[in-house]
C-alpha cells in the first residue's frame, strides 16, 4: 500500500501520545508516521501506533523516539504547561 498524508488535529498530546482527530480509521498496532508540529520547536516525526478508536479519531501511544526527538517534545510540552500555569 502506498503513503498517505492527511492532515489531521491532534489533542492531549503528551511524552506518551496523543488523540488523533481524523475520518480516517486505523487498525490497532499498525505502526505509521506522525508529523507533530510543536510549539516552538518545529517538525518533529515520530513512529505511532493506534490503541484504540473512537468516533472521530483515535488515540495513539509514540514509540521509539530518538534522544532529540524526545527532548524537543518534553521541552516544548514543559513550555506549554508553564504558560497555562
Amino acid at each position: 500500500m502506498g503513503l498517505v498524508e492527511q492532515s489531521v488535529s491532534i489533542y492531549d498530546l503528551s511524552e506518551g501520545g496523543c488523540f488523533v482527530n481524523s475520518p480516517v480509521e486505523m487498525t490497532p498496532s499498525r505502526r505509521f508516521d506522525l508529523k507533530v508540529d510543536l510549539p516552538n520547536a518545529g517538525w518533529i516525526v515520530v513512529t505511532a501506533e493506534p490503541v484504540y478508536a473512537r468516533s472521530g479519531g483515535f488515540a495513539v501511544r509514540f514509540i521509539a523516539l530518538s534522544d532529540e526527538t524526545r527532548a524537543r517534545l518534553e521541552n516544548s510540552l514543559r513550555q506549554l504547561r508553564q504558560r497555562s500555569a
